[in-house]
């Protein structure tokens, strides 16, 4: 990072990205090996436990938060119980931020919800965060433009999810953000209008 950057990030305020793992960036029915689950068994270099897409998705809301905030990456998650790896299996999964990142407290007998707000309340900060969790507490918890809700079993973060929550809370940054593009959601979004399109001809055309 140059001076320029640094000089810029001081400029801008924090804003905060509360991480899960499991059920986030991975799910069971998209995840070949269940017993990485939890992290225990991972090596700290495995390059094969997370599902691309959710890095993908993550990597997009990190770039596109960056163009107006200082953006800071925060386990929340199990696996930071094993800092160093968790860091470094992220890495190893393609995730492209190259800030520090921290973690929440572990507090005893405390529902996740309340080791965020912890870590919120020491950082004096109550609406610059969002929390990407499928703990079915959250919502509880957190209003829906500071939570994206996944799922274990079949619905890990996907670029689908998580446009939508930019184009809802963040309109004037998705507009900014070229990595539609390169992620090329769009025109898979108009391939898939393109299918549906010839169907309905087909199904027309029969009548």
């Amino acid at each position: 990072m140059d001076n320029l950057e640094k000089e810029n990030n001081l400029q801008k305020q924090n804003f905060y990205i509360f991480l899960d793992f499991d059920g986030v960036l991975n799910d069971i029915e998209n995840m070949p090996y269940l017993w990485k689950l939890g992290g225990f068994f991972v090596d700290d270099k495995d390059k094969e436990t997370f599902n691309p897409e959710s890095i993908a998705a993550l990597n997009y809301l990190i770039e596109t938060l960056k163009s107006e905030y200082n953006v800071n990456l925060v386990l929340s998650t199990t696996w930071r119980r094993w800092f160093e790896k968790a860091k470094s299996v992220l890495k190893n999964n393609g995730l492209e931020y190259c800030g520090e990142i921290d973690k929440t407290p572990k507090m005893f007998l405390k529902k996740r919800a309340f080791e965020i707000m912890s870590y919120l309340q020491s950082k004096n900060e109550d609406h610059n965060f969002v929390v990407i969790d499928d703990k079915s507490h959250l919502p509880k918890y957190f209003k829906d433009s500071n939570s994206i809700k996944t799922n274990i079993v079949n619905g890990s973060l996907n670029m689908s999810n998580m446009l939508n929550y930019i184009d809802t809370y963040f309109p004037h940054l998705a507009s900014k953000n070229p990595l539609k593009d390169i992620y090329e959601f769009e025109k898979a979004k108009y391939e898939n209008a393109s299918k549906d399109s010839i169907t309905d001809d087909f199904e027309n055309s029969k009548k």
